[in-house]
């Protein structure tokens, strides 16, 4: 059984296990190439998985029972993936013996590597039958000169894939910047149109590097800018010992291995709505899964940073104690006890305070009252004594009146300096207190008010 990818001849089915190297520009025909291989791996029941960035592959369904997988702008598309189930989509894909193009296109490029990645390594767990792994822009996921998530598991699945029945097919338009251990693994070369100097000395030092003849390396090189679309230097000394052009019937890829061999497989009748279920309820359980993980991260976060600071206090109260002699610790044992005891006392001299505060308020407030009520009485008075017609001068009312604490001392200074004025806020300084006080006004006012203190420019005088 073969598999017809040029024109002119075929190759063996084995090479669904070997590693092909598909390197040339823009246009020259590689993922024409790749569609060819799907289409020949179809025709002979060999599963494959396209991993495809470009949304180039999604064609293959318009004949063939190919699963498609992808975002929500996918044609075709069966299930939407969850970028996050790499894994569980190998190891579906294995247990039916299925094939897909994983359309990667919308996802974000961490996204795609790291769903790389997971189904690299998991494919190299669970595979044991031939299956063809395509991958579009290989340089995205196992580059020469940086370091990405997926490149390792690639190259992984590169080197030890076949003993697992794995092949790889790598696709790249930038063989410069393509990881050389991933393209001297390659059983089967297929060098498309390559014009940039850059280019061409890549495809040299990738031959160079596989240990390839000085003369072959140059025949190759010389024949590269003249290739026309669809047209390719074929090179697989070892599986098909050829050196020359290549025309692809329709597309184009290739090499063999001696490990599983295609009569292993077993066609499967698959209902891909069934299969589509199946991936959609993955998603959603690690959607479910994600979620209480996230809770499960934040409480250990918690947990973590109360551990430190009680640690961080721990190690503060070690390094003290090391200097602490154990009178010490009695002694502020002690201070500690009297502390607690100092405070309580202050509370209860604060609460004291308050008290006195509310009762000195009430008395003013007494005072108020009363002092309203002696200036009726005394007004009474006075109306009834301007009626009686004595000869002896009558004692001065205030005399008789007994008057609250601020307007005896007032009545008193002012009585001492009988006839003189005095400024209020010597007045104030005198009785001690504040001019500003509002006891002090309200004396004065009410001693004004009563009549036994007059108030002009020149300061109070008592009447």
């Amino acid at each position: 059984m073969g598999l017809k990818l040029w024109v002119d001849g075929e190759v063996p089915d084995s090479v669904a296990t070997s590693v092909i190297a598909v390197l040339g520009k823009r246009g020259s025909g590689k993922t024409y190439f790749a569609g060819v291989l799907e289409e020949e791996l179809a025709e002979n029941g060999i599963p494959f998985i396209v991993l495809d960035p470009m949304q180039a592959h999604y064609t293959i369904r318009e004949k063939y029972r190919v699963l498609i997988l992808g975002g929500d702008k996918t044609p075709f598309r069966d299930a939407v993936v969850d970028w996050r189930i790499g894994e569980d989509i190998a190891e579906l894909l294995c247990s039916l013996n299925m094939s897909a193009v994983v359309d990667l296109s919308e996802a974000s490029r961490i996204q795609q590597e790291r769903f790389v990645k997971d189904l690299c390594w998991k494919l190299l767990e669970v595979s044991r039958t031939p299956r063809m792994i395509v991958l579009e822009e290989a340089d995205v996921f196992v580059p020469q000169s940086r370091s990405t998530e997926s490149r390792e598991a690639v190259e992984a699945l590169i080197r030890r894939g076949r003993a697992f029945g794995l092949g790889a097919t790598i696709i790249s338009q930038r063989p410069a910047i393509v990881s050389k251990d991933a393209l001297s693994q390659s059983d089967m070369y297929l060098f498309f149109r390559l014009i940039s100097p850059r280019d061409l000395e890549a495809v040299k030092e990738t031959l160079d590097y596989a240990g390839v003849m000085a003369d072959d390396v140059r025949e190759i090189i010389s024949q590269l800018p003249k290739l026309e679309s669809g047209e390719a230097i074929l090179y697989s000394p070892e599986l098909l010992k050829y050196l020359g052009r290549a025309k692809v019937r329709k597309r184009v890829t290739s090499h063999a291995a001696e490990t599983p061999s295609p009569e292993s497989i077993k066609p499967i009748e698959v209902d891909f709505a069934e299969v589509a279920e199946k991936i959609r309820e993955i998603s959603e359980k690690v959607e479910a899964e994600e979620s209480e993980l996230e809770v499960l991260r934040r409480k250990v976060r918690e947990y973590e940073e109360k551990i430190g600071a009680m640690e961080s206090e721990l190690k503060i109260a070690e390094a003290v104690k090391k200097y602490i002699k154990p009178e010490l610790v009695e002694g502020a044992v002690k201070l500690a006890e009297l502390e607690s005891k100092v405070r309580e006392l202050e509370e209860k001299l604060a609460e004291e305070k308050r008290l006195r505060a509310e009762a000195e308020k009430f008395r003013e407030e007494a005072y108020s009252i009363a002092g309203s009520s002696i200036k009726k009485a005394i007004e009474a008075l006075e109306e009834a004594l301007k009626k009686l017609t004595v000869s002896k001068p009558i004692q001065p009312l205030r005399e008789q009146v007994k008057l609250p604490p601020m307007e005896s001392k007032i009545i008193r200074y002012l009585e001492e300096r009988k006839g003189f004025y005095i400024k209020p806020h010597i007045l104030a300084k005198r009785v001690k207190t504040r001019v500003s006080s509002e006891r002090f006004r309200e004396a004065l006012e009410r001693l004004k008010s009563m009549g036994m203190v007059r108030e002009d420019r020149e300061g109070l005088t008592i009447v």
